[in-house]
């Protein structure tokens, strides 16, 4: 059974890993739970295939766009 876990590790990879075009990062986000409140993060990875990978922007890069609306008008 050797090779399995690989398979089960690249296919979360792809589900939980997406690709931004605007900073060219691959990122996901990462919920932490503590006693409270759940926090959230975002973890980007510079070096990180984009093969297979969903393309959709990250937070910063949405904020950024939206920024950019906000003062054109």
């Amino acid at each position: 059974m050797k090779g399995t876990h690989r398979k089960v590790d690249s296919r979360a990879a792809d589900r939980n890993i997406s690709y931004c075009k605007g900073c060219n990062k691959c990122w996901e986000i990462s919920l932490m739970n503590n006693f409270r409140k759940k926090l959230r993060k975002i973890i980007y990875y510079d070096d990180f295939p984009t093969f297979g990978k969903i393309k959709q922007l990250c937070d910063i890069c949405i904020k950024r766009e939206d920024n950019v609306k906000n003062v054109m008008d």
